[in-house]
């Protein structure tokens, strides 16, 4: 190979070989791509791109030999040759894509800086139709999604080589193809569509002394074109047509150049003169600031005066939709510290400006005609009614924001400019509390909105919604008897028909009327958004939605403006019973688009958002109470109407002035209906609605072969999740120092710890499961919000604990649920689920943050060591003369310090336990299990027995006997325990979990090696791994003084506790229960046949087997009628959601078999051997037996209640099936006499039901 390589490197450039050697040299070296040997790979590699040609008609992608080495890249294992692949393959439209994808994420630093060296040699900025000015032609042009990939990846690169090869790559992109001129640069990368990505090219020309922004500054003042700089541009003579007032050379890209230049010498300003007054030396003092001046006096010749900057913003504004992007430059450029806005003829023009810019429609709302106008980079930014994204709107109020101030004390006086004019604007659109349901145009309502929703965003939270500002003339709000008035002054005359001894009294009442005609944040949104929730469009709606949440998120905001927030929002949250007024019918029709079931879904995506946002605020309890009475409100608000329409509906009474006969006529009633029942408390609040809305993510729909998309509402219930769990700690220091300093305000409340469990287990199933695969961003905001937690579990302080209590609480239950998902992506080829994977990284994480908070622990305790020492050096003189005999005492101090870390340690202790019990049941389950196959064999025979023993297995909480899942959770479970407890940690253990480890550690090493072992569902390594750690806890006891090992009789109370806590885990067959799609929410379930609104590589079930839907036979409509009849029924029998509720909830029955007690005490008693541990071995038999009996009885309730997520409702006749009145009844008994005999248990269910603690 090296010889070939030699030949072909010293042949001339004008020398070919010939046809047939040609193809001989390209079919051997081809052959040697597989070569085992990696260093005949890269010569291999290096040898065809030397030797093979580029035929002009076939593209590299197409061609043989090149096709071979871009499918070596991607299985290539060695670094080596993957840089040579990227280095030499030759580039063109139908390679360069492929190189990249593959490339592009290669995890060695070697292959990624030879990809960017690459790309500079061979790769251009943009292709001659791009950029008519390009310099350098010959080269592979980029797309601009390309270029802006390889800068924003390889400008933020960690490794520097990489990060410097990319450099290289901006450098020459800059130098050649730009020539030098950053405007063109700038225009490349789209400032419209990436402006992180501009800012970040242009810091980096400026680090690596290509472009220095002052010197760019003064350099455009001093230039002769008109528009070089704002001031040039003040000061040029204005036309009469106002698109000819605005220069060509006047693009998007020079505007963001302006403005990133001017923020930047504005920066160096300002740091130049704080750097001045802190120097000592005199010299330095005086160079800072005398750079300080430089820059300010190349600021002022770069930019006109503050009045001559709002008239030309309006200027450009005024030139038409195609310079409205620049026109929302120069405005953020405006509001620069530069500009002095405390002068009143400035601050006057200003106001005039905004009052053009906000209330004309012809500048706020002016359209364009164009077709393509929404499209990005051609200059136009559309305005909020015009389909925009609310951009230009924001740039408005920034320029207000400078002017007027905003946040703290001057965002009242923003609140009093603005208000007036936004109210004169939805006055001239004819948007009002009379039109905004139904009449206001869609696009005026969203301006009006849009504008008042983020005016209440600039003024800040500090002003409340009392704030108010003056009415314009002739409008007047709702609610004042204004209206009243003014109809009188019109009927009855001026105020000069009067005699003339009234006059005095008129101008009071003049003076009174100017007074209250006043409007408030509050009145205002009640104005315009109040009506908006029974809009036409869902986009109106969402607006709406968004004003009143803004509006509760202010000071003040608790007493009225947050229930009020709420009553719009309850009708649109997925409640029992709640459905939306505008679209009852839930999903999407199958007529219906993707693009239009998500439009749909706006509203209830606001109203999600919004009580996440409110829940951050103001404590999730307090908004779970204020929306749980709500709910009661509009429930007893819908009995009343349907009362009264019972009764008009008979003649009894007239409503609305329609008579009886003319209201039966106009709204007939169904037969049948019942009255609205108000869902139960227990099912509304912030933590179950956003559980209802991700459990699609987690498990599979019914009648579908995937989970629900991460779209849509789904989405954002589980940021929620992420955004609630990563807060909890804050808020609970905030609830703290509220019950500290109750006197100075209403009190705060945090979300329960066992609501945050559920919540981080709900984040920890989402990280693998298959739903979030295709969405990459959601996923990161998920190990974001995990990463923080553990961040905060490292803490030695009482939050860490509160963290590593929450991340031991949540361990089990996500790892019982994770049986149910697939292995995630890179598991090994054996995993049977996802469990493994899940229960390792918990663990390792949950091990690492205890270990790092025992090591803290014991930094911040240096003091305490010393001071023992000191003490037992004291006690050495006169140890003879104690009363003891001379026996040392255990200094207080180091039992205090083996007491702090002691509670460090304490929630991965605890988990240790809980895991070693798990185990040990599991064994236990198995062998009874075993044991009453066995005995049916014996007594039944072949038939009856195998009956039996499967009836005897399903009662069990794991089936280990051939579910795979379960036999890798419980092989698992042997892996744990040292990941747990680290060395550091099990060194911070107290004595009482040694010896309760030691204790349970022995026992589950029994269990293991006699039920677990033999039948292979644990492997002799993880054994091994038990055993290790058990050792090293014996020693570590031993060592321990003070710490002796459990007894049998204390042993009991423990196991009870742990049996209760692991008696309300989910089950297997809950777990792995599917969940009943909601055509409202899910997007993944919308009736017809729509595929696009199927989860990505999922199909529907065909036919009518085990939870499929008969999608063939069955129209949209019956579906829907069905639906919603499910629903109703669910409703009136006690309120259960559609989705089946995964938290543990623990039942007892009554009805236990007889015989069940014997089979439990001849099993543990076949299963008996004569250790230590046995009287305790039965105390574990006889609770796994009661818990077993309870786990059965329930199942067989359920059983009899309703048909099972795997059964169809058609499975069993309508005589046969218990009703569901019946069930809801015996459950509430089951559970009344549970909580009568059991309080631990008791507590546990009413925590896993969301009851306050």
């Amino acid at each position: 190979m090296e010889l070939i390589l030699a030949v072909l490197r010293g042949l001339p450039g004008d020398v070919e070989l010939d046809e047939e050697s040609a193809k001989t040299a390209v079919k051997h070296l081809q052959e040697h791509l597989n070569d085992k040997d990696a260093k005949a790979r890269e010569l291999a590699v290096v040898a065809l791109c030397k030797l093979v040609t580029i035929q002009e008609d076939v593209p590299v992608a197409e061609h043989a030999p090149f096709k071979a080495i871009i499918d070596l890249l991607e299985v290539e294992t060695n670094k080596e040759v993957r840089a040579a692949v990227v280095s030499r393959l030759p580039l063109d439209g139908s390679s360069l894509p492929l190189l990249l994808a593959r490339g592009g994420g290669d995890d060695t630093a070697l292959v990624g800086q030879q990809l960017y060296l690459r790309l500079r040699q061979d790769l251009a900025l943009a292709s001659p139709e791009e950029d008519e000015g390009q310099v350098g032609s010959g080269r592979v042009a980029a797309s601009p999604q390309m270029r802006r990939e390889l800068l924003w990846t390889g400008l933020q690169e960690g490794r520097l080589e990489v990060r410097k090869a990319a450099q290289e790559l901006l450098g020459k992109w800059f130098v050649e193809d730009a020539a030098g001129d950053v405007t063109r640069l700038v225009a490349a990368l789209g400032p419209q569509e990436s402006p992180e990505l501009c800012d970040l090219v242009l810091d980096q020309l400026a680090q690596l002394q290509h472009w220095q922004p002052q010197a760019w500054l003064q350099a455009a003042a001093d230039a002769a074109d008109p528009g070089a700089s704002p001031r040039a541009l003040a000061a040029a003579a204005v036309p009469a047509a106002a698109a000819s007032a605005i220069p060509a050379a006047l693009t998007p890209a020079r505007a963001y150049v302006w403005l990133h230049a001017c923020r930047q010498v504005d920066q160096l300003v300002r740091s130049s003169g704080q750097a001045a007054a802190t120097r000592m030396a005199a010299s330095a003092a005086q160079a800072e600031a005398s750079a300080g001046a430089q820059a300010e006096a190349a600021l002022d010749a770069f930019l006109p005066s503050a009045a001559d900057m709002a008239q030309l913003c309006l200027r450009v504004a005024q030139a038409g939709p195609a310079h409205r992007y620049v026109a929302s430059v120069l405005l953020q450029l405006s509001a620069l510290p530069a500009f002095n806005w405390v002068d009143a003829a400035s601050r006057a023009v200003a106001v005039e400006v905004l009052q053009q810019l906000i209330a004309a429609p012809a500048v706020s709302m002016m359209a364009d005609e164009t077709s393509g106008s929404n499209g990005s980079g051609n200059g136009r930014l559309p305005p909020l009614g015009c389909g925009g994204g609310g951009h230009w709107e924001d740039a408005v109020l920034t320029l207000a924001t400078a002017v007027l101030g905003g946040g703290g004390s001057g965002g009242g006086a923003l609140v009093e400019a603005c208000l007036p004019l936004i109210l004169s604007l939805a006055e001239q659109l004819s948007v009002n509390q009379e039109t905004a349901d139904t009449e206001a145009p869609e696009g005026a309502m969203l301006q009006v909105l849009g504008y008042l929703r983020l005016l209440m965003v600039r003024a800040g939270a500090s002003v409340s919604p009392a704030a108010s500002a003056p009415l314009p003339p002739g409008i007047y709000a709702a609610g004042t008897g204004n209206e009243a008035a003014a109809g009188t002054d019109q009927a009855g005359g001026g105020p000069g028909d009067g005699d003339g001894d009234q006059g005095e009294e008129e101008e009071e009442e003049e003076e009174e009327e100017e007074v209250e005609r006043r409007i408030s944040l509050e009145q205002a949104v009640r104005k315009l958004a109040g009506h908006a929730g029974r809009h036409a469009s869902p986009a109106v709606r969402a607006a709406a939605v968004r004003c009143h949440v803004v509006l509760a998120l202010r000071d003040g905001g608790l007493e009225r403006a947050l229930p009020a927030a709420l009553s719009v929002m309850a009708p649109l949250l997925p409640l029992p019973g709640a459905r939306d007024s505008r679209n009852s019918s839930g999903g999407a029709s199958a007529a219906q688009s993707r693009k239009e079931a998500e439009w749909q879904q706006l509203p209830r995506r606001a109203a999600v958002q919004g009580l996440v946002d409110l829940s951050l605020l103001w404590g999730e309890p307090v908004v779970t109470a204020a929306l749980r009475r709500a709910v009661a409100a509009a429930a007893g608000a819908a009995q009343v109407a349907a009362v009264t329409e019972r009764m008009a509906a008979v003649g009894v009474m007239a409503v609305d002035g329609v008579d009886g006969g003319a209201a039966t006529a106009m709204a007939p009633t169904e037969e049948g209906a019942q009255p609205a029942v108000p869902p139960p408390q227990a099912a509304v609040g912030v933590v179950q609605i956003l559980l209802q809305l991700t459990e699609g993510l987690v498990r599979k729909l019914q009648g579908y072969d995937d989970y629900a998309e991460a779209a849509g509402p789904a989405a954002d219930a589980l940021l929620g999740c992420a955004r609630l769990a990563a807060q909890w700690g804050s808020q609970q220091r905030l609830a703290a120092y509220s019950r500290q300093h109750q006197a100075r305000g209403a009190g705060f409340s945090a979300t329960a710890a066992e609501l945050a469990e559920l919540l981080l287990v709900r984040l920890q199933l989402a990280r693998v499961s298959p739903a979030l695969e295709q969405q990459p961003q959601l996923l990161a905001v998920v190990h974001m919000a995990l990463g923080s937690v553990r961040e905060l579990a490292a803490q030695p302080n009482a939050g860490g604990a509160a963290y590593r209590q929450l991340l031991a609480a949540a361990f089990l239950p996500a790892a019982r649920c994770a049986m149910a998902l697939p292995p995630p992506p890179g598991a090994a080829a054996t995993a049977k689920c996802a469990a493994p994977e899940l229960m390792e990284g918990m663990a390792r994480e949950l091990g690492a943050a205890s270990a790092a908070a025992a090591d803290a622990a014991a930094a911040q305790l240096p003091d305490i060591d010393e001071d023992a020492e000191d003490e037992n050096e004291a006690e050495d003189d006169d140890v003879g003369s104690r009363p003891d005999g001379g026996v040392r005492q255990q200094p207080h101090q180091h039992s205090q310090r083996q007491q702090r870390l002691a509670e460090v340690a304490a929630a991965a202790a605890q988990l240790g336990k809980m895991v070693l019990e798990e185990l040990a049941l599991v064994a236990i389950e198995r062998d009874e299990a075993a044991g009453a196959g066995s005995e049916a064999d014996a007594s039944q025979g072949g038939g009856g027995s195998k009956r039996a023993g499967t009836s005897r297995r399903r009662r069990s909480p794991l089936d280990t006997h051939g579910d795979k899942a379960a036999q890798a959770y419980t092989e698992e479970l042997c892996k744990l325990p040292s990941l747990l407890l680290p060395a550091p940690v099990l060194m911070a253990v107290g004595g009482d979990d040694l010896a309760a480890l030691g204790f349970l550690g022995r026992r589950a090493v029994r269990f293991a090696e006699t039920e677990l072992r033999p039948d292979k569902v644990v492997t002799e390594a993880a054994l091994r791994k038990l055993r290790d750690l058990v050792e090293d806890v014996e020693n570590t006891r031993q060592e321990r003084a003070g710490s002796a090992a459990l007894t049998e009789e204390d042993a009991a109370p423990l196991l009870e506790a742990l049996l209760a806590r692991l008696a309300v885990l989910p089950s297997q067959a809950q777990v792995t229960a599917e969940v009943e799609a909601d055509e409202t929410w899910d997007l993944t379930s919308g009736s017809g046949g729509d595929q696009a609104q199927q989860p990505a590589g999922s199909s529907r079930r065909s036919g009518g087997g085990s939870g499929s839907r008969a999608t063939k036979s069955t129209s949209t409509a019956a579906t829907g009628r069905a639906t919603r009849a499910t629903r109703s029924k669910a409703a009136a029998t006690g309120g259960r959601t559609r989705r089946n509720d995964l938290r543990p909830v623990r039942e007892d029955d009554d009805e236990e078999d007889e015989d069940d007690g014997d089979e439990g005490g001849d099993a543990a008693s076949a299963g008996d051997d004569s250790s230590d541990d046995g009287d305790a071995v039965d105390v574990v038999r006889k609770r796994g037996k009661a818990a077993e009996a309870a786990a059965g009885s329930k199942a067989r309730g359920a059983a009899a209640a309703k048909p099972s997520s795997s059964q169809t409702s058609a499975a069993a006749p309508a005589g046969e099936r218990r009703s569901s009145r019946a069930a809801a009844a015996k459950a509430a008994e089951k559970m009344q006499v549970l909580k009568d005999n059991d309080k631990v248990a008791a507590r546990l269910v009413r925590l896993s039901q969301g009851e306050a603690r």
